[in-house]
């Protein structure tokens, strides 16, 4: 049987301080094909200015000038959720535009649930 290659996956975790003593601890990994997986910069930042890896124009991890860190993990549209499609940001969009914009965790989770 031939090896089925996977084309898209992804994988993140969080350890929280009552399991490290006192950190919180976020891992990405981007275990998809083998594209370009290149360092990204927000080149006209709305506020923040941030840094993360990424697919070119698609950055599926960052760090902003704030500390906030997001990743991502492209997952099924949920069209119930979702305004129409012509509105719809795709996931990389939404992590770039909370990197930007936001400056804590709270900020950018307000800001995704208005998204969303």
């Amino acid at each position: 049987m031939a090896e089925r290659r996977i084309e898209h996956e992804c994988t993140s975790w969080m350890l929280f301080p009552e399991v490290t003593g006192g950190k919180t601890l976020l891992h990405k990994n981007r275990d998809a094909k083998m594209n370009d997986i290149i360092i990204c910069k927000g080149k006209n930042p709305r506020k923040h200015k941030w840094i993360g890896l990424g697919n070119p124009g698609n950055p599926c991890m960052g760090l902003n000038e704030k500390g906030l860190a997001i990743v991502m993990n492209s997952g099924e549209l949920t069209l119930e959720n979702e305004p129409a499609k012509e509105k719809r940001l795709k996931t990389p969009a939404i992590l770039q535009l909370l990197l930007e914009t936001t400056a804590t965790a709270q900020e950018a989770a307000a800001q995704f649930e208005e998204i969303i």
